[in-house]
């Protein structure tokens, strides 16, 4: 048994002293012609649910270079290159969704080289809705930033954000480089679930006249205005007839349109407001100063002139 001691005492003082740690902990070091693997994704080889950009469209692996795609160059923050990523400009967005699959996300991020010290954008990371992270404000003088990881665990929809600086967009090349989604077998999701968070744009529907204005009012119902003038379309000067204002209300539940009434004057133009009560005051018009308030219950338009009798000039 004493033989048996020493054997193991003796093994364990022979560990060579650059695998010792000053923690207690071994470090075993990588092994040769091995390259640690991250389990995810570059961000810039997702599909996002949409994008918009401050000058031409979101470059991915590659700076914004200008209003055409694929005119730009390595992405270039501070001397420092990367292979991967995605470059943008004030203001930008890039929605994911995430399917609540994702851990965490990193990056480095700054602005690009190709601007010298010029621009000023702040990069933030949202998911859903929430703030999650801000660089704060970083110019072209900046050296990059790493984000560090960014927890998503939970999150549905991903949205990388840079916001302009405060001193307009010019030259707010901004790169998010080496953005990396720490997902292991990930899948991003087509966006199903968020539509009714969300919300999305609808394919376009035929209407029963030309809008020229739009007001929501409180009962939900869309009301669109158009003009109806004698002597066929065309542009009018406000010395030519002007007869009325047609209405259309629109029910986007029950997805059905129906007639509104409509004042004397045309409202091309007209300033629109809703009064607490809910009821829809114009004012002025492409016509003229004369205008009237919409009342919700009745839908019926009300003359200025009776509306400045209420002891609430203006509404009914």
């Amino acid at each position: 048994m004493r033989s048996l001691f020493l054997a193991l005492f003796a093994f364990a003082t022979v560990v060579p002293a650059a695998a010792q740690s000053g923690t207690g902990f071994t470090n075993i070091g990588a092994r040769p012609g091995r390259t640690p693997v991250r389990a995810g994704q570059p961000v810039s080889q997702l599909t996002p649910l949409w994008a918009q950009n401050g000058l031409g469209p979101v470059e991915a692996d590659a700076s914004n270079g200008g209003a055409a795609a694929g005119d730009g160059g390595t992405l270039t923050i501070g001397g420092q290159t990367y292979a991967s990523g995605i470059g943008c400009s004030s203001t930008s967005v890039i929605a994911f969704d995430l399917d609540r699959r994702a851990y965490a996300l990193s990056s480095w991020v700054g602005i690009d080289d190709s601007v010298g010290s010029s621009g000023s954008v702040i990069f933030e990371v949202h998911g859903d809705g929430a703030l999650l992270y801000s660089s704060g404000l970083l110019t072209g003088a900046d050296a990059p930033v790493f984000t560090g990881r960014v927890g998503l665990r939970g999150v549905r929809e991903l949205l990388l954000v840079v916001r302009d600086g405060g001193d307009g967009s010019q030259d707010d090349l901004a790169n998010w480089g080496d953005a990396f989604l720490s997902a292991p077998r990930f899948q991003p999701g087509d966006g199903a679930e968020l539509r009714g968070i969300r919300g999305e744009w609808l394919p376009v529907q035929a209407w029963p006249l030309d809008p020229i204005q739009a007001a929501l009012l409180d009962t939900g119902e869309l009301l669109t205005f158009s003009s109806a003038i004698v002597d066929g379309p065309g542009t009018l000067s406000p010395g030519d007839p002007h007869d009325s204002t047609l209405g259309d209300l629109y029910d986007p539940v029950a997805g059905t349109h129906s007639s509104a009434d409509h004042p004397g004057e045309e409202l091309y133009g007209a300033g629109l407001a809703r009064s607490s009560e809910g009821e829809l005051l114009a004012v002025g018009g492409y016509a003229g100063p004369p205008s009237g308030s919409l009342d919700r219950l009745s839908t019926l338009w009300v003359a200025m002139s009776s509306c400045l009798r209420t002891p609430s000039p203006g509404f009914v």
